[in-house]
């Protein structure tokens, strides 16, 4: 009976194991992690070192490069990296466009 009572509770904590996470938010990291010395809106940012990112062309590869080398508060995983990349590209992609 224990020992039927233990292979249970392993099933049970194994069940979460490998279950898919939402992938990160790339706006809730950048304000977390890069805000404070970037924007994203066409005005300077709260310390001015660091600047507007708005204006900028890059690929999206360049764009990881960036992101990667920057000194955040705390060390960004691969997919914030790639989640911050994407939410700056999109933001610079929607600034371009015609409207």
């Amino acid at each position: 009976m224990l020992f039927a009572g233990l292979c249970a509770a392993f099933v049970v904590a194994l069940a979460g194991c490998g279950a898919a996470t939402a992938p990160p938010n790339g706006a809730l990291v950048f304000a977390a992690s890069c805000g404070g010395c970037h924007s994203l809106g066409g005005e300077n940012s709260r310390r001015g070192q660091g600047g507007d990112l708005l204006p900028y062309h890059m690929s999206e590869a360049d764009m990881i490069g960036f992101v990667r080398q920057m000194p955040a508060p705390r060390w960004l995983s691969d997919a914030e990296v790639r989640a911050v990349a994407e939410y700056v590209l999109a933001r610079q992609a929607g600034a371009r466009a015609p409207g």
